[in-house]
């Protein structure tokens, strides 16, 4: 097995103590929309929400779990521990906890009969919203240092309120790890390698908006790997025929820049996308130095843009819904699975615009193989990265 040496996390052990509920009736009230009468028939309109029984645990102690659950994921600190109170115990530097103010998913709901109509039946579903918002406080030996009140929403198709509503959760926790980290990451990290990126805006989002999307992708890789991009935007006229693989292949026409990569942002050509572009929307070879994401009336997601730059480090699709990698954006995902994260970590010095190392090549094939093994990694994804090495 080949050694690959991780960039340097805060030394920061964390203990989580329990969470308080402090819903809103809003969050603990179900509600739904009543039956009136409409025009020669009747109709249901309005929106649906989850309530007090709409989740099998209790909420503040699955919050909880799902708090230290994530911390650990993220591989970010020494140490993420259940403990009894907020009393920071021996062998912990802090403790933290919180108090859910709001969790709760809507739907919006249409449903009618016309009695006497030619439709007859008709019934509609907006995709339903989670939002969660919980106050986080860190304590220290010496009593409280943080404090910080963090919000999500999320909109998800094809899931249910509950499930929705749980979503949004999990993206507050990752927000709140992140938070942490940034916390203690200054003194504890190297600088990150500086990879420049030409990017082909066919989207019409302007210099500013485009920077942006690529310097918000940055920073999941400088967080993760220490690796950051350099962007330089520049307008491009996407071909009017084809879908990704074409926009793919018009792209591998241009030159990269030297030591890093290009990647193009362009406007879908096949109708618009499914109103929360559940399906990652965008390619990328493996180990290549191109990559498409597709855009239509919206800018692309951030995770997305991260997540074909990733293929082009070597990583691979994930079964891990949490995952930038997993194949389905469920939700905006700001982590690794622990197979990407060794495999980019393995890969971050790749020397863009010149053969893959052997050593390199070496320590990509013993990351695939660990999560193989591990079943992190599909046997036929693992074969399709395996076919991607020299």
């Amino acid at each position: 097995m080949v050694a690959v040496e991780r960039p340097r996390r805060p030394d920061v052990a964390i203990g989580l103590a329990p969470f308080g509920d402090l819903r809103s009736e809003l969050s603990l009230d179900p509600q739904r929309p009543p039956l009136g009468p409409a025009w020669l028939g009747i109709v249901r309109e309005g929106e649906n929400s989850t309530g007090a029984g709409s989740f099998l645990r209790d909420v503040s102690s699955a919050a909880r779990e799902d708090a230290a659950r994530t911390l650990r994921y993220s591989q970010l600190f020494r140490e993420v521990r259940l403990v009894d109170s907020a009393t920071v115990p021996e062998g912990l530097d802090f403790v933290l906890t919180g108090d859910i103010e709001e969790l709760v998913g809507f739907q919006f709901q249409r449903t009618a009969l016309g009695l006497f109509s030619v439709a007859g039946y008709q019934s509609r579903l907006d995709p339903p919203i989670g939002t969660a918002r919980v106050r986080f406080r860190l304590i220290g030996p010496a009593g409280e240092i943080w404090s910080q009140r963090i919000e999500t929403r999320v909109q998800t198709e094809g899931i249910s309120m509950e499930q929705v509503a749980l979503d949004a959760l999990a993206a507050t926790n990752e927000r709140l790890a992140i938070a942490l980290f940034q916390m203690w990451s200054e003194s504890a990290q190297e600088a990150p390698r500086r990879v420049p990126v030409r990017v082909l805006d066919a989207c019409g989002l302007g210099g500013r908006r485009a920077r942006q999307l690529v310097d918000d992708a940055g920073e999941i890789f400088t967080r993760e790997v220490r690796v950051a991009f350099r962007p330089s935007i520049e307008t491009w006229l996407a071909p009017e025929q084809g879908g990704a693989g074409a926009l793919l292949d018009a792209a591998e026409e241009l030159s990269p820049p030297e030591g890093g990569f290009i990647l193009v942002l362009a406007p879908r050509d096949r109708g618009p996308l499914p109103p929360l572009r559940r399906e990652r929307s965008g390619l990328a070879r493996q180990l290549g130095r191109h990559a498409v994401v597709i855009c239509s009336g919206v800018e692309p997601q951030i995770v997305t843009v991260a997540h074909e730059i990733a293929h082009l480090f070597g990583a691979v699709h994930s079964p891990d819904r949490g995952s930038i990698m997993h194949a389905i954006a469920f939700f905006e995902a700001r982590f690794f699975d622990p197979a990407n994260r060794r495999i980019l970590a393995s890969s971050r010095d790749r020397p863009f615009g010149e053969p893959l190392p052997a050593d390199l090549v070496r320590r990509l094939r013993a990351a695939y193989s660990e999560g193989a093994a591990q079943d992190e990694i599909a046997p036929a994804v693992l074969q399709a990265a395996l076919r991607a090495l020299p």
